[in-house]
């Protein structure tokens, strides 16, 4: 099977230099949210902007009400970095005030035209204003969630089209979706979505039957655990972050045992 290695970005990626904290993300989410056709329900206008299908969120709008309730959790978070600031709050309150108003989730079947003026080009340059007032961290590039995403789905599909008994199967294929639920939600909640991935997949661990755990093929376990890495490297900054975050290393033993491919923890 022929699969991108998340080790190696594009030569553009290589280039570039990228931070972010909420106040970027909520920048560039929203811009692009205003340049949806204004003709449509919230919904669709959403579901553009996030790259969900709209028949799906149409069927199904949950996953474009989660992806707005973690925005929502966003602007709480940047009024809290900026609290933390020596700035007054009334340079900055009006503006998220707006933004949680282009955020409701509660008529999204209305018209997009009806929310999409909310947030004015002056709360625009609040956002960005604020972004330079908070801390940045050190960033995934777009390229590089790309590749990322590329490796982990062609390692599904190699996982699907294996012949693996099923609950060794079922496990696998957790940890997989775990990944990718973490990279889509990483543009809006940041390094966050790694580790709220890796909780979430510690957990699944500890609750599987060890002897899932300890059957499953090494190739996959050592796969498994590559990527774990990759994600947690690139996006918490190396492995003084995996440790202080995860406590996979000491804390969770048997964690160890199932996606490292070493022996199994007692």
């Amino acid at each position: 099977m022929s699969e991108s290695d998340p080790h190696q970005p594009n030569a553009s990626a290589e280039l570039e230099v990228e931070t972010t904290n909420p106040a970027k993300r909520l920048h560039t989410i929203i811009s692009l949210a205003q340049t949806q056709n204004t003709g449509v329900a919230a919904l669709e206008a959403w579901a553009v902007t996030f790259g969900i299908d709209p028949g799906a969120a149409n069927e199904n709008p949950h996953e474009v009400v989660d992806k707005l309730r973690l925005m929502n959790g966003e602007v709480e978070n940047l009024r809290r970095l900026m609290q933390k600031t020596h700035f007054s709050n009334d340079l900055y309150d009006a503006a998220l005030a707006n933004v949680l108003k282009l955020l409701s989730v509660t008529n999204l079947s209305a018209g997009w035209n009806s929310f999409v003026g909310s947030v004015s080009a002056e709360n625009l340059l609040a956002l960005r204003w604020c972004s330079e007032a908070v801390e940045s961290e050190v960033g995934l590039t777009h390229a590089e969630l790309q590749n990322l995403l590329d490796a982990i789905n062609a390692f599904k599909e190699d996982v699907q089209s294996a012949n693996l008994p099923g609950p060794i199967r079922e496990f696998v294929l957790h940890q997989i979706e775990l990944m990718i639920l973490g990279i889509h939600q990483y543009p809006i909640i940041g390094r966050r979505a790694a580790r709220e991935a890796v909780r979430r997949a510690a957990s699944e661990v500890l609750d599987s039957d060890d002897n899932v755990a300890s059957a499953t093929p090494s190739r996959y376990k050592e796969k498994i655990a590559k990527l774990w890495t990759v994600i947690l490297a690139s996006v918490e900054g190396g492995e003084k972050m995996v440790k202080a975050i995860t406590g996979v290393a000491e804390a969770v033993p048997k964690l160890i045992a199932a996606v490292s491919g070493g022996s199994q923890a007692s």
